[in-house]
């Protein structure tokens, strides 16, 4: 059993202590043969009577309550379609963020852009990660996401793999220069992972 999955079941004992949530569900890549050490943790919730409002905040108040936590970042692009917060969790490595999309009907989803709270520190440093995952996995299909993210800090779109690699070392002292010390802990470690992989 992959690390990740020892964790989702930690999280889903967890998530027993909030029952309004309903029954947690793995998903993504978990859920098959294609996990790897990079994958992250999926996990799905239906509430009935909540908000994804609501919800979310259960799911924040928790996560902070019984796991230590890095930051957590509420995905603003996908709403209001779809509500998913992901989570950092301190002491595993980077890659293996947690996040929840909260499945409710059309009518309990009241989270828009511009009233869920934003932190564009925390933002960056979720998407930094990914980056680096699909600049290892050398994924195409997620080439244009991941030069996007870079040329807004180096001004110019790699031309390969590698060139994105370094690129992403940019990336990172640029956001590490705009960051309070709130999120140091968590770039400390995003430098570790770095030198590591690349």
């Amino acid at each position: 059993m992959l690390q990740q999955s020892r964790i989702a079941q930690d999280i889903f004992v967890s998530l027993k202590t909030v029952p309004c949530l309903g029954e947690p569900f793995l998903r993504g890549s978990l859920l098959g043969t294609e996990a790897d050490e990079l994958s992250d943790i999926d996990i799905g919730l239906r509430p009935v009577e909540l908000t994804d409002i609501a919800a979310v905040e259960r799911i924040v108040d928790m996560m902070y309550a019984r796991h230590e936590i890095e930051f957590h970042d509420w995905a603003r692009s996908l709403l209001p379609g779809a509500a998913v917060v992901s989570f950092f969790l301190r002491d595993v490595p980077i890659f293996w963020n947690v996040d929840f999309e909260v499945i409710v009907p059309a009518s309990q989803r009241l989270a828009i852009r511009e009233t869920v709270p934003h932190d564009q520190t925390a933002h960056d440093l979720k998407i930094w990660p990914l980056a680096l995952k699909y600049s290892l996995r050398e994924t195409d299909a997620q080439w244009p996401d991941v030069t996007r993210f870079v040329c807004r800090y180096v001004g110019s779109a790699p031309e390969d793999w590698s060139q994105l690699r370094d690129s992403l070392g940019d990336a990172l002292r640029a956001i590490e220069s705009d960051a309070d010390g709130t999120h140091s802990h968590f770039i400390s470690r995003c430098w570790d992972t770095y030198h590591e992989r690349t």
